[in-house]
C-alpha cells in the first residue's frame, strides 16, 4: 500500500483524567493526532451476548507509521461522526512502514 491510498482524515483521541470539585474523576478526550490520514475498511461482526445477539461494527485502519507517533491501545478514533475504541495495533508485513489498527464502534 502506498501512502496515497491513505486519503481519509480521522482524529486520534487520548483520554485525560482530572478531578472535579467533589473529588470525582472526570475523563475527557482530546486530540492527539488530527488529522490522521488513513485508509479504512469497514466490517460488521456479531458476538453472542447474555442478552442475545449483538451487532458490533469494526473498522480496520491502515496508516503510515512515523517514529514520533505514540499510538496506544487505550486511544480512540473519531471518524464519520462515530467513536471507535482501539482493539489491536500491528505492523503491516513487519516492515515498519504501515500500521493496521482494528477498532470497534463505541455506543454511548
Amino acid at each position: 500500500m502506498r501512502n496515497g491510498h491513505c486519503s481519509t482524515p480521522v482524529a486520534l483521541k487520548r483520554a485525560t483524567s482530572t478531578r472535579d470539585d467533589f473529588g470525582h474523576h472526570v475523563q475527557t478526550w482530546s486530540d492527539e493526532i488530527n488529522p490522521l490520514w488513513v485508509a479504512i475498511k469497514t466490517r460488521a461482526s456479531s458476538s453472542n451476548q447474555a442478552d442475545g445477539l449483538a451487532q458490533i461494527d469494526t473498522i480496520t485502519i491502515t496508516t503510515p507509521w512515523y517514529p514520533a507517533w505514540d499510538i496506544l491501545a487505550t486511544d480512540r478514533i473519531e471518524w464519520n461522526s462515530s467513536t471507535y475504541e482501539v482493539l489491536t495495533i500491528a505492523e503491516r508485513d513487519g516492515r515498519g512502514k504501515f500500521l493496521d489498527i482494528i477498532a470497534a464502534k463505541v455506543t454511548l
